[in-house]
């Protein structure tokens, strides 16, 4: 199974259109959006919002692993807050630069989002692999990411939660399109049932 997925820090219009396109193929994607593009864009986060999951992705792109405790606290509450004042229901987060700590992921909890900052190889059970092995916050759904295009020009094409970038989006579009329309085209023969020669014979 295929999760395409977009951290939005600066470009809406590359957002919108990659939504587009995975409407365009009924597909449902997850947005990361920084609260301060929500403060800019409302009515676009809307949009996305009637199809897709919309999630957190800080308020200006922080890194948290850079943070104190009470900054990270505040950014998360700040973000979640101008989320709700929008009447836009948030699911899930992303750390920016996948940058956090321990005590992050602890913070997403408590609010009751998902989290999905760590590759799908870098979870074992309950613990995760971080400058060390670490035990997942107990009530924390993790959502791991098992390609990006930042380090793989045919993530597109892998299997699992595809983590790409809103300034990515034109170097990669093409290529995406190209290979929704072939999928769905190989779909939709595999769909259509073989005709034998005796069946197709006349009477």
């Amino acid at each position: 199974m295929q999760i395409f997925t977009m951290d939005i820090e600066q470009d809406m219009a590359a957002a919108l259109a990659f939504a587009g396109l995975l409407s365009r193929y009924s597909l449902t994607g997850e947005f990361y959006i920084t609260g301060d593009m929500l403060r800019k864009y409302p009515a676009a986060v809307r949009a996305l919002a009637k199809r897709h999951i919309i999630c957190g992705h800080g308020y200006h792109h922080e890194r948290f692993a850079e943070l104190s405790l009470s900054q990270q606290q505040a950014v998360v509450e700040k973000t979640v807050a101008l989320f709700k004042l929008h009447r836009i229901p948030i699911k899930g987060w992303r750390f920016p630069y996948l940058s956090f700590t321990a005590e992050s992921l602890v913070i997403i909890a408590g609010q009751g989002l998902f989290d999905s900052s760590l590759h799908r190889h870098r979870i074992l059970g309950p613990f995760y692999y971080k400058k060390g092995i670490h035990l997942l916050p107990k009530h924390l759904r993790e959502m791991p990411w098992s390609a990006t295009d930042l380090q793989d020009t045919l993530f597109y094409q892998k299997e699992g939660r595809l983590l790409t970038h809103c300034y990515q989006f034109s170097h990669f579009r093409a290529a995406l399109e190209s290979y929704l329309a072939m999928r769905t085209s190989e779909s939709s023969s595999a769909a259509i049932p073989s005709v034998s020669r005796s069946s197709a014979r006349s009477p």
